[in-house]
């Protein structure tokens, strides 16, 4: 059975993949059938500009539950400029295989793909290196490079892998102990060659990321939550000892009143878990994560609001030099999620994050940039469009094809109506304008909320945009309503029920169209 249901999917997925390259950048048709999973794990820029993206797929084991089947990756490449997908491979394996790190090639032209493999004949791990181009996806395995690491089985995670600054390939894994895992960190060349490994102290398991903390003297960090309200950052030589442990606290106000009698607790605080993101700025540390304000009573009963929130940290005193909290939609927005924080060539900061609309359920994402003192430049709001799921899962620094630094975004969508699932890009610039495909997101400089709405509509504008009216139609087109100030508040409350159409125009002449539905 377990063979059946994989070359059915592998023949179905195979033969959609040859036809990738024809599609924008749409859904493209990959129906799941029995697939459960299809993850986007990697996103690289190519030197010709070309953006690579990999996922795996696999489907569920009926005879094994919670065991599924791994059917291979399905490799992109999409094109900047046309934001068309110019090429595509399936690299179909039925054997559970490492996760890979995808990366230009620090020796010269072209690309490698490095992952670890197990040999069971020979109960031992291998690091294996692999090179392609940046015209196409092909790979030659015959001129892989294979070099030992170890005895045994070793396990790793999808963020375990880097390329350094001195172009050396860094390569985390466990292994299984005794009772207990061991967290052991290599150095191999870009050639393959074996330079040195390490093993972390038991503290220092299952850590968060790995990332390069300063070139000269090269360093690097990596992070875990020590019990939620706390962060704690490992600073690693490149020897891979510990010279630094800084614990960064989320609390960031906590006042007991004395009054009713009981007391209240009334609080905000960051929550730091495996969507934090932490990158370093000079000699601090830049953390994005979820936050919550709540108060609480004796009696038990809890107000609460959550958002993101963007925290510099002092690396050496770990005190906090500069907050921002980003809280969009009010009540129980559950899910505040980072996407991704990167910090250009020029100081600015490009966020991306996402929260869930506790009225429609649905997730909505927000892109910003700000500069180093976090003042907020400009602010987009990234809706998928109607029927449109969207789940964002990579963001990267890139460049365009004029060479400006960009915020690359992607992500895997499903059609509601379909149900194809299949990947979606697009682009921020520095200026806050948005490369994006129409049919698959809308890109606005405004949010409103909540939506659906029982009475009062909610509009928040980026600050570097001015409205200068805003109206509503109905189904039939007619105007019934025009406002030409008080942007913040659209009073539906005396509306009947039903689909209408909210219609802004910028000062800049620009004019946007979106629906909302009155209840």
């Amino acid at each position: 059975m377990k063979k059946f249901v994989f070359f059915i999917v592998f023949a179905f997925v195979a033969a959609m993949s040859l036809h990738a390259q024809d599609n924008n950048m749409g859904c493209i048709p990959y129906h799941h059938i029995n697939y459960d999973y299809f993850v986007m794990e990697n996103m690289m820029q190519q030197r010709n500009g070309e953006i690579i993206t990999n996922l795996f797929i696999a489907v569920d084991d009926t005879e094994h539950p919670y065991h599924p089947i791994y059917i291979g990756d399905i490799i992109h490449k999409m094109s900047p400029t046309s934001l068309h997908f110019t090429d595509s491979i399936l690299i179909a394996d039925s054997s559970h295989t490492s996760y890979y790190l995808y990366a230009q090639n620090p020796l010269g032209e072209g690309n490698i793909k490095a992952n670890f493999e197990y040999d069971e004949n020979r109960d031992s791990t291998y690091l294996r290196i692999t090179h392609f181009s940046d015209n196409d996806l092909q790979i030659d395995n015959d001129n892989d490079i294979v070099t030992p690491l170890c005895e045994g089985e070793v396990f790793d995670y999808i963020d375990s892998y880097m390329v350094d600054c001195r172009g050396d390939l860094i390569m985390k894994y466990y292994k299984t102990i005794g009772q207990g895992d061991e967290c052991h960190i290599a150095r191999f060349g870009p050639d393959g060659t074996f330079k040195y490994e390490a093993t972390l102290p038991q503290s220092q398991n299952f850590l968060r990321k790995m990332r390069v903390l300063s070139e000269s003297p090269l360093q690097y960090y990596h992070w875990k939550d020590n019990g939620n309200t706390s962060l704690i950052c490992y600073v690693i030589d490149s020897a891979f000892n510990t010279i630094q442990s800084s614990i960064f606290n989320g609390m960031i106000y906590e006042i007991p009143v004395a009054n009713p009698p009981g007391g209240v607790m009334a609080r905000e605080y960051l929550e730091f878990s495996s969507d934090t993101e932490v990158i370093p700025d000079g000699e601090d540390m830049l953390v994005a994560a979820k936050y919550t304000q709540d108060t609480t009573i004796a009696s038990g009963a809890m107000t609460a609001e959550h958002g993101l929130a963007v925290v510099r940290y002092d690396l050496r005193t770990m005190q906090r030099k500069n907050l921002i909290l980003f809280d969009d939609l009010p009540g129980w927005s559950s899910e505040a999620t980072c996407h991704g924080i990167q910090r250009m060539s020029d100081g600015a900061l490009y966020l991306l994050y996402s929260e869930r609309d506790t009225y429609s359920g649905q997730k909505l994402t927000y892109a910003v940039k700000m500069d180093p003192d976090f003042n907020v430049e400009w602010k987009r709001y990234c809706k998928p469009v109607e029927n449109y799921q969207l789940c964002t899962e990579q963001c990267i620094p890139a460049t365009d094809e004029e060479g400006n630094e960009v915020m690359a975004v992607a992500g895997t969508s499903i059609d509601l109506e379909s149900y194809a699932s299949g990947i979606f890009y697009f682009f921020i610039h520095h200026d806050g304008t948005v490369s994006v495909d129409e049919g698959m997101v809308k890109v606005r400089p405004y949010t409103f909320y909540p939506n659906p709405t029982q009475s009062q509509l909610r509009m928040a504008f980026s600050p570097d945009v001015q409205p200068s009216l805003v109206e509503l139609y109905d189904l039939q087109g007619r105007r019934i309503l025009s406002q030409g100030n008080a942007f913040e508040c659209i009073d539906m409350s005396q509306m009947p029920a039903g689909i209408y159409t909210v219609r802004v125009t910028l000062q800049d002449g620009q004019v946007f169209s979106d629906k909302v539905v009155k209840e």
